[in-house]
């Protein structure tokens, strides 16, 4: 099966979903706790690396 056909469109309201008392970078983060695989300075590294390519 394409993947087109198993991808679908997730809608949230930011407004929501996203704690206006938390930093940019410490949502970014979030998911490298949840799953593992960082120490604090690699999961800095990466934050930082994802915010320079939206830049």
């Amino acid at each position: 099966m394409p993947a087109r056909r198993a991808t679908g469109v997730v809608y949230q309201n930011p407004a929501s979903s996203l704690n206006p008392r938390r930093t940019v970078g410490s949502s970014i983060a979030e998911p490298l706790v949840v799953h593992g695989g960082y120490d604090s300075a690699a999961r800095r590294a990466r934050v930082a690396e994802l915010l320079d390519a939206v830049r």
